[in-house]
């Protein structure tokens, strides 16, 4: 077990294995330490931290306020863990890059980089369990709790790289006809974002491949009034067209025979054998839509393997929590 494990992913949570260490209780110190974690392996310049944990503060206050959450930490880390993971230096602090610990955001941001310029209908399996890990890892927004404006970016990042995740694994659930899995992912982007047209339709899309033709025309309706109620607009040209479709049952098909399942053993999504990437192309032509952009993720090093540390697959689904 590492010594520290951290998830900033969602509501903090801290687990310092150190015998006899106190519950970091000061919030600036709690502050300073998830920066630190944030950017865990960078030499962090000590003016930089003042201007982001003291902004409007006096200089010589700040520095001393530093100074104060500092200690704070290092006791609560206690002796050797303090200097196993921290490296003190006159100018700078830094999260050792050899520290023994488990980070949530790291592990996150590692499987991001590894999915980054897969088209979704070119998962593999495994590559489809390692996204559905990374999102059973976001609990929420980045360090949702607190109203720091130094993680707004980053909270935006990873919200974002979540949500391209989850619509990466609706393309592979429909390539392989796993549509009760895409309809779940889907309702899990809804969850964060209500009024995504684009989710809409391709959940309009996965109800009609299923045969359930009401579904699809309800999930319409729900469109419908979350666009009108969020953003004042009523639904695209590609959206009505898609709507009309159905109502005709003469949306072109991707039927390829029985759905595969999940395998209760392993909670992975089971892989296809069946090449269904001209189908559903031609299917998104046919609807004149693309899927979003999402912006990739920058380069981060690499979380060391921590074997047993990191939340364990949960078997019954994609979206069982660890």
């Amino acid at each position: 077990m590492p010594i520290l494990s951290a998830r900033l992913l969602g509501s903090l949570d801290l687990n310092i294995t150190t015998a006899g260490s106190e519950r970091l209780a000061a919030q600036k110190a709690r502050e300073l330490l998830c920066y630190l974690l944030l950017h865990h392996g960078r030499p962090i310049r000590r003016e930089l931290l003042l201007g982001h944990l003291w902004p409007d503060a006096d200089p010589s206050r700040c520095r001393k306020s530093l100074r104060q959450a500092l200690w704070q930490l290092q006791t609560t880390l206690g002796e050797p863990t303090s200097t196993a993971i921290l490296e003190v230096a006159s100018q700078s602090l830094m999260i050792r890059d050899t520290a023994d610990l488990w980070l949530d955001v790291a592990e996150f941001r590692l499987t991001a980089e590894n999915l980054r310029g897969i088209p979704a209908h070119q998962l593999s399996p495994t590559e489809a369990t390692l996204a559905n890990q990374a999102v059973r890892l976001y609990h929420g927004d980045l360090l949702e709790d607190f109203v720091f404006e130094w993680c707004l970016i980053e909270r935006e990042w990873f919200k974002s790289t979540f949500l391209m995740i989850l619509d990466k694994l609706m393309s592979y659930c429909e390539t392989n006809c796993h549509y009760d899995c895409g309809v779940e992912y889907g309702e899990l982007i809804l969850l964060h974002d209500r009024a995504r047209e684009y989710t809409h339709r391709r959940l309009m899309r996965l109800h009609h491949l299923r045969g359930d033709r009401t579904s699809a025309l309800h999930q319409y309706t729900r469109c419908s009034e979350a666009l009108r109620e969020e953003l004042e607009l009523s639904p695209a040209a590609a959206t009505l067209r898609l709507r009309e479709q159905i109502r005709r049952d003469d949306l072109p098909s991707a039927d390829h025979g029985l759905p595969r399942t999940i395998r209760p053993e392993s909670g992975a999504l089971a892989g296809g054998d069946v090449n269904r990437e001209h189908e559903l192309s031609a299917l998104h032509r046919h609807n004149d839509e693309e899927p979003p952009n999402a912006a990739g993720p920058a380069r981060y090093r690499p979380l060391h393997d921590r074997r047993g540390c990191a939340p364990r697959t949960a078997a019954g689904g994609p979206l069982a929590a660890p």
